[in-house]
């Protein structure tokens, strides 16, 4: 009977990079999730700019 010891075999280095990515591609996510959550909520409590008062400039 094996009462200590790997429950799996060891990783290797080429399954420790897929996870170090795969961890890095769901952070990038959620933090982009995040920052457009928070740009978000800034526009909706940011006063409404008047449209009278924007100024366009048009090339011709």
């Amino acid at each position: 009977m094996k009462v200590w010891g790997f429950a799996q075999k060891p990783k290797t280095i080429n399954t420790i990079a897929a996870d170090v990515t795969e961890i890095k591609r769901m952070l990038t996510s959620f933090i982009q999730k995040l920052i457009a959550e928070c740009l978000l909520l800034l526009n909706l409590e940011s006063p409404k700019k008047d449209p009278e008062k924007l100024v366009y400039t048009q090339n011709t």
